[in-house]
């Protein structure tokens, strides 16, 4: 969900039969010695304090409430997830996922803006 989660406002999309899971970093059983256990154990509560505060920021709620509601694996429909803030839109057959733009256009502008620029050097 992070990975998705992680574009621009307006470009999160997922398909309709998408299953979208969020999942913080946990420390599973661990056989080690006891400094071990603790080192993991510490370097999971940052990995997971950041992995909260990446959730809080892409879905737009109170850190207090993702910790509470995705403190462990849990898993969204794409309109579950859009009403959560995970994603933006469900992509459907024969829509549109990128607005239709004239690259040719833009590229052709911007080579020629470029050139415009350049010092002659001379």
């Amino acid at each position: 969900a992070a990975r998705s989660m992680a574009g621009d406002k307006g470009c999160r999309h997922a398909l309709p039969n998408a299953q979208i899971m969020t999942h913080p970093p946990k420390l599973n059983r661990t056989f080690d010695t006891s400094v071990n256990v603790q080192i993991k154990a510490n370097e999971i509560e940052v990995c997971e304090d950041t992995y909260m505060g990446f959730m809080s920021e892409f879905s737009g709620k109170p850190i207090e409430t993702v910790k509470t509601e995705l403190d462990r694996r849990r898993y969204f429909t794409p309109q579950q997830a859009i009403d959560y803030g995970l994603i933006d839109r469900i992509i459907q057959k024969g829509t549109d996922v990128f607005e239709k733009r004239n690259y040719e256009a833009e590229l052709m502008a911007a080579q020629a803006g470029q050139r415009g620029a350049m010092p002659t050097g001379r």
